[in-house]
């Protein structure tokens, strides 16, 4: 059966240089182009001359996004280069018994096909501005939803001199990050579980947690913590590089995503004490700084915040893919045809 595919990302780049060293170059156009050329000359009766030419000249070129990629994915698959291991990652136990470290270390190619869920941090911080500008056009045209969650707050916000009136319409001091976009707006509700406040400290996490950029999460088995984590880097051919048009388009519920790609790394272990310093102070030594003791100290600390979720790479037993295309299969659904067709 013909199965058609939907691109959400493609790196053009690196799908290049795979093909090149694999195929010895990559064609970028296709042209065909034949001619005949007849020629007769006559000079004096007894000499005359007669001349045909023909011959036929190609010239090869093509995309550099959905043909290129799948050529590249043909010669992979029948060069046994690239491994599928949906079914690998669906059992629980291949996460935990150390044989994902074991049979695919880092650089593996691998094609992974399951549930997914994009996430951008910059979205948030749109729609939650978003959200703040309606509910405060919405006390400017119904105040009467408002005035009774407002006069619970400290005595409508008494001052010296008597009550201050709020002004919700002012921007706060920005100051170049995404929550800044999230305007000041009265509490709807009588509680306090949504306010300007609030909304900022998600934004907040948020990037923090997963720096700006598209992410797809793959969940392939039961235990929701095990993902393949993958961030889709800008310029290399988002079918949609807009994160609002993203979301429109895929929504925010996991749905069936495959991605091809390189194994990136591998989470820390689980179990490791979190670093005491000693490791930073060793590199500095009368007045000298070790380097590279410097460095695998800091990155003692980075592997210890991995573990506990506040750094943006694998937490354990995840591990990253870097990838070369992300897409969905896409057609008809059989079983919502008329029983006529």
């Amino acid at each position: 059966m013909l199965s058609l595919r939907e691109y959400l990302y493609v790196d053009a780049d690196k799908v290049r240089s795979l093909l090149t060293q694999l195929d010895g170059g990559v064609a970028e156009e296709t042209r065909r182009t034949e001619k005949t050329i007849k020629t007769t000359t006559g000079g004096v009766k007894s000499i005359a001359s007669h001349e045909r030419n023909w011959g036929t000249e190609e010239y090869v070129q093509k995309s550099l996004a959905d043909a290129i990629y799948s050529d590249l994915e043909e010669i992979l698959e029948v060069n046994q280069l690239l491994t599928d291991v949906s079914s690998i990652l669906a059992s629980p136990e291949a996460w935990t018994n150390g044989s994902l470290q074991r049979d695919m270390p880092p650089g593996t190619l691998i094609r992974v096909t399951s549930q997914g869920s994009l996430f951008d941090a910059r979205y948030v911080g749109k729609l939650f501005a978003g959200i703040g500008s309606t509910i405060l056009g919405m006390s400017k045209i119904t105040p009467q939803l408002f005035e009774q969650s407002e006069s619970r707050k400290s005595g409508s916000q008494k001052v010296k001199g008597g009550s201050r009136q709020r002004d919700f319409s002012s921007t706060p001091d920005l100051s170049g990050q995404i929550e800044d976009e999230i305007k000041d707006f009265p509490t709807l509700t009588d509680g306090e579980d949504l306010n300007p406040e609030f909304l900022r400290a998600f934004v907040r996490i948020a990037r923090g947690v997963f720096q700006p950029g598209l992410h797809l999460s793959l969940l392939p088995c039961s235990n929701k913590s095990y993902a393949v984590n993958i961030r889709l880097q800008e310029g290399r051919r988002h079918l949609e590089s807009n994160p609002e048009m993203v979301f429109a388009r895929y929504g925010f519920s996991p749905q069936q995503w495959t991605v091809v790609g390189t194994l990136g790394c591998h989470s820390p272990g689980k179990e490791n004490a979190a670093p005491d310093g000693s490791e930073i102070a060793q590199a500095f030594i009368e007045g000298d700084i070790n380097r590279n003791k410097f460095a695998q100290g800091l990155n003692a600390y980075v592997e210890h915040f991995a573990r506990i979720g506040f750094a943006d790479v694998p937490q354990y037993p995840s591990f990253s893919l870097v990838p070369l295309a992300v897409y969905r299969t896409v057609g008809t659904n059989n079983e919502m045809l008329p029983a006529s067709l």
